[in-house]
């Protein structure tokens, strides 16, 4: 047995510990900028292209998280020759799609004000 205790040595590895954690976990982190780069990512693709009858391949990037079961959009509105799509993402995240009548992704907008729901993990 050490008969001097070495506190600081203590101290630092216990902080190196947590600090090697918490990178770790970071990866985990909800990410809000990789779900807004995702509806980004929408604009200019065929809006059927994001509707996954098996996500064996994974659903990342469709309409709804994957929490939401359903994948029902909330409601439909026709705008002059487009669609807008509304969709609940989780929770309090709403979003609308704007799709052209050629079925393009012209546009993607919040609907509601909080907007730190909206995330992906």
């Amino acid at each position: 047995m050490d008969p001097c205790p070495r506190p600081l040595e203590n101290a630092l590895k216990t902080l190196m510990g947590a600090a090697l954690l918490a990178t770790l976990l970071a990866g985990c982190a909800p990410s809000h900028s990789a779900w807004t780069g995702v509806r980004n990512a929408f604009v200019g693709t065929r809006f059927d292209a994001h509707l996954y009858d098996d996500c064996s391949r994974g659903c990342g990037d469709s309409y709804w998280s994957p929490v939401n079961k359903k994948k029902v959009y909330d409601q439909v509105v026709k705008e002059g020759d487009s669609q807008r799509y509304f969709v609940t993402w989780i929770r309090d995240c709403r979003y609308s799609v704007l799709v052209s009548g050629e079925g393009v992704i012209q546009s993607w907008r919040y609907e509601n004000e909080d907007r730190s729901s909206c995330y992906i993990f």
